[in-house]
């Protein structure tokens, strides 16, 4: 389903007008508890690494999404590998130690 402001922005071709957040599909996902709070310690150590000295920040503020994106690049880029008929024998084909609770 496409909402009025994802229907204009794809008509108008404005991509690079607006917040970054607006120029993005919104895309959910269900994480397992301990991925979820990786992913939070990694976003503060991303975001602390940003602060100078002088107390500014360099570069973007960083989210869990920008993680999640880069993630699915990263994936993308790796799609001639990847082969598996279940969660674990995916990530076994990417070189990751298959989780033990997932099938």
């Amino acid at each position: 389903m496409r909402t009025p402001e994802v229907t204009e922005l794809r008509s108008t071709g404005r991509a690079g007008e607006g917040p970054k957040y607006q120029q993005l599909r919104r895309r959910e996902s269900r994480v397992h508890y301990d991925q979820a709070d990786a992913l939070t310690l990694l976003t503060r150590r991303l975001n602390k690494a940003r602060r100078q000295p002088d107390g500014t920040t360099v570069g973007e503020r960083i989210t869990d999404n920008t993680l999640l994106r880069v993630a699915i690049d990263l994936l993308l880029a790796r799609a001639d590998d990847l082969h598996g008929t279940t969660e674990a024998e995916l990530a076994a084909s990417l070189g990751l130690t298959p989780r033990h609770d997932v099938q």
